[in-house]
């Protein structure tokens, strides 16, 4: 499978540089970013880029009732709709859901949800799925976590997925991706202190029935180059539906490493393999950390479009890329 990238241009102001925000892409021609990091130090901006065939133009929106500034939160679209949980500044983790209506108004909202909602965390999975959304794992600012929330977007009540008694339950972790495909969601990734003495990045593919609510009794076990912490990841849904991963931490201290390659995991045959790349495209700008790859499906299963991240030393990024497969 061929990869090919190519830079948006942009037309009037760009955000500011940053890596481990959140995105989503609430239409097909439109991605609406929040928060991030740059040095270190959260953010609390909120940006909508309107997409063209070879540009993008960015606005500000939601100034007049910022976020608290936060990193390490995610996002996710249904309906037209922005939403996020959780994330982490310097002294605080976040517990609390907002959702950004840009058909209605152009502010963060926080709705009155009831039921036994997530505790705070940040660095989790979430996806939505139908009507629902879902929340799981992350980092509580003590302990990786393993739990599985469910917010039905129709009655805006939580509940805590418990799992069933032979349910096998996977190792706790954060800084990995959840991802939705047909009755399922798919965790990838992520950091764990389980089977090691300290933190590492994991090479495990988890499949949760969203039907019955129970993991796969075994995980898929991937050779240990598939290895990734904070990498970014979508589903291609077209013709032979995949997943693509890009960058990600493929070590931890004291000798971390930023993943150079791209790869696609099959949804049919659950097999691994390595991207190619169309010519003119340079791979190197997949090899960063906390950038955002989101993706549209209805109509556009076939491109995604990559924003921000970190290249593990000195540089965050602004740019925004569209990535076709070929």
């Amino acid at each position: 499978r061929m990869l090919r990238a190519c830079q948006l241009e942009v037309q009037g102001e760009a955000p500011p540089e940053r890596a481990h925000h959140a995105g989503a892409m609430v239409e097909k021609d439109l991605l609406v970013i929040h928060g991030g990091e740059n040095d270190d130090v959260a953010m609390s901006d909120t940006w909508a880029g309107k997409i063209s065939e070879e540009a993008v133009s960015w606005t500000r929106i939601a100034k007049s009732r910022e976020l608290h500034a936060r990193q390490g939160h995610v996002a996710a679209a249904h309906e037209g709709k922005c939403f996020i949980f959780g994330g982490v500044d310097m002294m605080k983790t976040f517990d609390e859901l907002h959702v950004l209506d840009l058909r209605s108004s152009e502010e963060w909202m926080t709705p009155r949800t009831s039921g036994r909602r997530p505790t705070a965390r940040g660095n989790h999975g979430l996806a939505v799925r139908e009507d629902m959304l879902y929340v799981y794992g992350g980092f509580d600012g003590i302990q990786h976590l393993n739990d599985m929330y469910m917010l039905d977007l129709r009655s805006m009540t939580w509940q805590l997925l418990l799992p069933h008694a032979a349910d096998r339950q996977p190792y706790p972790l954060s800084q990995h991706v959840l991802l939705p495909w047909d009755d399922k969601l798919i965790s990838f990734g992520g950091m764990s202190s389980a089977n090691h003495e300290s933190d590492a990045p994991v090479s495990a593919i988890d499949f949760f029935s969203c039907s019955d609510h129970t993991w796969d009794p075994a995980a898929q076990q991937v050779g240990s180059e598939y290895r990734r912490s904070t990498p970014a990841a979508c589903v291609f849904a077209g013709k032979s539906p995949s997943i693509l991963v890009v960058g990600g931490w493929t070590a931890d201290h004291p000798h971390p490493e930023i993943a150079s390659e791209a790869f696609w995991y099959s949804l049919e045959d659950k097999s691994l393999t390595s991207s190619t790349w169309s010519k003119g495209t340079d791979k190197e700008v997949f090899s960063r950390v906390g950038m955002s790859l989101n993706s549209f499906g209805r109509g556009r299963e076939d491109e995604c479009f990559m924003f921000g991240g970190w290249d593990g030393f000195f540089n965050r990024y602004n740019d925004l890329y569209r990535v076709n497969r070929e």
